[in-house]
């Protein structure tokens, strides 16, 4: 999962290993207690079982939906676009080099922006990373653009708009 964890999916967990804690428990406890009258007739094992069974079935349960709560905390963090406050921001620049800040895109980005613009009959000619995470720097006969890949489909951004972001 990424790096925010969900408290829900968290608690969810737990109650689930607390019902198969429980389940076991109330099954052992009731298996080896010694009941008045004919043991044949108590059905000790069968109730002990049922115990068991109910504190893994409801186990399973609690952990499944922890799963998917789990799971769906992961798809929403992917849509947040990580970025560094501006002071920090700021302070990266000027300590790194050109070469450091600004390098090439990984290869499903770049085919994702290449197709992008092939759609809009516009020829890239280079693609470089900025120091935002997914908004990348375009050059298409001269020209500088600036396209954002976080979302459902790339958006274009100018250059004022860039460096507004950067503020």
């Amino acid at each position: 999962m990424t790096s925010k964890e969900n408290l829900i999916a968290d608690a969810l967990k737990w109650i689930g290993w607390a019902w198969l804690a429980i389940g076991l428990l109330l099954g052992m406890i009731h298996f080896t207690a010694e009941l008045p009258g004919d043991p044949a007739k108590n059905h000790q094992g069968l109730i002990a079982f049922a115990y068991a069974a109910g504190g893994v079935m409801w186990c399973a349960i609690f952990l499944g939906f922890s799963e998917v709560v789990g799971l769906l905390q992961g798809i929403y963090n992917q849509g947040e676009r990580k970025r560094m406050p501006s002071s920090a921001l700021k302070q990266k620049v000027k300590e790194k080099t050109p070469y450091e800040i600004v390098n090439e895109p990984p290869y499903d980005y770049e085919k994702e922006i290449k197709n992008y613009y092939f759609t809009h009959n516009r020829f890239v000619d280079s693609i470089e990373r900025t120091v935002i995470e997914d908004i990348f720097k375009v050059k298409i006969k001269g020209e500088v653009e600036y396209i954002e890949l976080g979302g459902f489909k790339p958006v274009v951004l100018s250059e004022e708009a860039y460096n507004k972001l950067l503020e």
